[in-house]
């Protein structure tokens, strides 16, 4: 498919969406609107042919991958860990042993967490005082002192920007704690 078919293509399905509520910004929602006629310079296929462009040199990009061993990354479709250039996302990560088991205290399930967690981002290249952002899920506001003191042993010193979050659930009802984190190799000059 060429640049111009895509762009044809793309732009022929970038109809806005007109339903029950929705503002028409005093349009007749039977009428119809097309993409590049609601742009402010009147452009659509220029600049999407450039945005297009860009997508080849985001295909070349220096990438990496990594594996936990989760069974989840198969079913479900992601890696443990990608790095692009200098960052890093590690994605979601529950205490899970490699036998499948969850320990039930909170303390041990927050340990094992950032374990993996760690043990990804060095297998990218990275170092924990490379960290820039945590995310912390929890079941419970009861296990916040539990992952707090586990996040702390890792990053007292480091202070990355962090988030906990009180969730409903996590996938698996013995989950109280799930991470994520998001660094920059060489934040720290190693």
């Amino acid at each position: 498919m060429t640049t111009s078919d895509l762009s044809a293509k793309v732009l022929s399905a970038a109809r806005p969406v007109w339903a029950g509520s929705l503002p028409t910004g005093g349009r007749d929602p039977s009428q119809t609107v097309r993409w590049e006629e609601s742009r402010p310079d009147g452009g659509g296929a220029d600049v999407l042919e450039r945005l297009v462009g860009s997508v080849s040199a985001v295909e070349q990009r220096d990438e990496q991958r990594v594996s936990s061993g989760s069974p989840f990354e198969a079913s479900v479709g992601f890696s443990r860990g990608v790095r692009v250039g200098d960052q890093i996302a590690i994605a979601g990560t529950a205490p899970i042993w490699p036998d499948g088991e969850v320990d039930p205290d909170p303390l041990i399930q927050a340990r094992r967490c950032w374990e993996i967690v760690l043990a990804a981002l060095r297998e990218l290249g990275g170092a924990p005082a490379d960290a820039i952002r945590t995310r912390t899920y929890l079941t419970s506001v009861d296990v916040e002192a539990a992952a707090a003191q586990a996040h702390g042993e890792i990053f007292a010193d480091i202070r990355p920007a962090s988030t906990m979050l009180v969730v409903a659930t996590l996938l698996d009802p013995r989950w109280k704690v799930e991470v994520e984190l998001d660094a920059v190799v060489g934040r720290a000059g190693h």
